[in-house]
Parts: structure tokens; C-alpha cells; sequence
């Protein structure tokens, strides 16, 4: 069980902008409490957007491309790759049908080092 100051930490991250390049996208700004930790469209907006949920655009002028996926629900993820047997192995548990990453760990780095994601290496302001 994760400690209170985890949990805490966790929550800061998640719902903080601080990570994005431009301080303007958090992971809740996909992954939005009030759609479920999840977001209705095929195709995330990610750097370069403003608002949240139905209300997200991109910002004009635009050179950003959708995100390569949607931004699924994260809730119950913890409990990815619980076995028949209940053997559970964090480290080799399945994020996406692709499974790009094996581990909830190894997956959270990706957005924040995506291009069109949070950490928009190739956007800056204009």
C-alpha cells in the first residue's frame, strides 16, 4: 500500500503542469477526473491545446500533431496482469494492446518525454 506522502506526490504530479515544457498540460488534462480518468476522443490533443474534455482545441497557430493514441482510463491500472492464480508481477503487467511498455513505471515516462504529449520536445511558444 502506498504511503501518504506517495499518494500525495502522486497527486501533485498528476494534476500539476510543472513537467510540461510550457506549463500548460498536466495528466489530468487528458486523463480528467469528471470523464472518468479517461477522455472521449480517439486521438488525444496533448501540447499546443487549451481546455479540457469536449472543450479541447488546439491553440492557433498549430504545427502539433493528435497524439499517436487516446487517453484511456487509468483507473484499476495498479491491478494490470493479476494472473488466474492471483500472482501478480508489476514489473512485466501490460499498459496498452501494443504493450509498448511492460510496467506502469516505464509507461509513465513516456508522455512526459512525447513530443506531442507533455513534454513537447520540438513545440515552443511562439
Amino acid at each position: 500500500m502506498a504511503s501518504a506522502k506517495k499518494t500525495n506526490l502522486g497527486r501533485l504530479i498528476f494534476f500539476d503542469p510543472i513537467l510540461s515544457r510550457n506549463k500548460d498540460i498536466a495528466c489530468a488534462t487528458c486523463h480528467h477526473p469528471s470523464n472518468g480518468y479517461a477522455e472521449f476522443r480517439d486521438l488525444s490533443i496533448g501540447v499546443n491545446g487549451k481546455g479540457i474534455d469536449s472543450k479541447r482545441v488546439f491553440k492557433t497557430p498549430n504545427n502539433i500533431s493528435f497524439v499517436k493514441r487516446n487517453a484511456h482510463t487509468v483507473l484499476n491500472t495498479a491491478y494490470n496482469d493479476i494472473d488466474s492464480l492471483n500472482i501478480y508481477k508489476p514489473e512485466q503487467a501490460p499498459i496498452f494492446w501494443d504493450n509498448p511498455f511492460n510496467s506502469i513505471k516505464k509507461q509513465a515516462i513516456g508522455p512526459i518525454k512525447a513530443m506531442e504529449e507533455i513534454l513537447g520536445l520540438k513545440y515552443s511558444k511562439t
